[in-house]
């Protein structure tokens, strides 16, 4: 719960800072936003990123948490987490009268779930490095058309990244990551992995880009050029999903 928790005052930062409109994150969430300037910026670029991906198709959201695309962007998903944050969800959204239908909540052990029904798209942030095992990366990879989304910190061993994960364990979250090249070589027919300091190259351009740079300017923006090099982004294609990876723009230049 803590971790879905986290992540909604992140994105609750998103929004009152002029990043996302989001009218929904504060059902979810009564107390400010938090984070900084470079983590809000960092989410934005996830946010996006990811987001681009769902005219795939339906999707299978892995540790949900009280993330609200589904009500902001529409379509069909199904949402998965452990039973008490899905249980929150489930009644914040009735209190609230959010519409649910096209919304199945399922409440699972991810380290033991298997999907019994596939969905064309599979979004994973942060779940596979709290995870004992790639039992659903697995299962994913044998299907015939779909899209794995993963975004993930990046194992590392410079300094930066070490005291990265060393904060990571002051808050009990002993995470099981991947590098770069040991995301790359996932068993699919194609896969993208970049890290998110690419992405935000990449995204942030253009009228869209200068917004974004100007809500809040970094005094010094390497600071954040090497925290968005410690996090990845990783697409995992298999048939249709392939020739759909080169309408993402984050994905022309490569």
């Amino acid at each position: 719960m803590e971790l879905a928790l986290s992540t909604a005052r992140a994105k609750k930062r998103c929004a009152e800072r002029g990043y996302i409109e989001d009218p929904y994150v504060s059902h979810f969430v009564a107390d400010r936003g938090t984070g900084d300037p470079s983590m809000t910026r960092g989410y934005y670029a996830r946010i996006r990123a990811i987001e681009l991906t769902f005219p795939f198709g339906p999707r299978l959201v892995l540790g949900a948490g009280f993330d609200t695309s589904f009500w902001r962007c529409g379509g069909k998903a199904v949402e998965v987490d452990a039973p008490d944050v899905i249980r929150a969800k489930r009644e914040i959204a009735k209190r609230n009268s959010l519409r649910v239908d096209g919304l199945d909540f399922v409440e699972a052990d991810l380290n033991s779930f298997v999907p019994e029904s596939s969905q064309p798209l599979i979004i994973a942030e942060c779940v596979f490095a709290y995870l004992r095992n790639d039992n659903i990366l697995d299962w994913a990879s044998r299907q015939e058309n779909v899209l794995v989304v993963i975004f993930e910190p990046l194992k590392s061993n410079d300094k930066f990244g070490k005291i990265m994960f060393e904060n990571f364990g002051i808050r009990g979250w002993n995470l099981r990551t991947k590098t770069m090249d040991e995301w790359a070589v996932l068993p699919f027919q194609k896969v993208k992995a970049l890290s998110m300091k690419t992405v935000c190259d990449r995204l942030l351009v253009g009228e869209e880009g200068a917004r974004i740079r100007g809500l809040e300017p970094f005094d010094d923006p390497s600071e954040f050029d090497l925290l968005m090099s410690h996090y990845g982004l990783v697409l995992a294609a298999n048939g249709t999903a392939v020739p759909f990876l080169d309408t993402l723009p984050f994905l022309l230049d490569d």
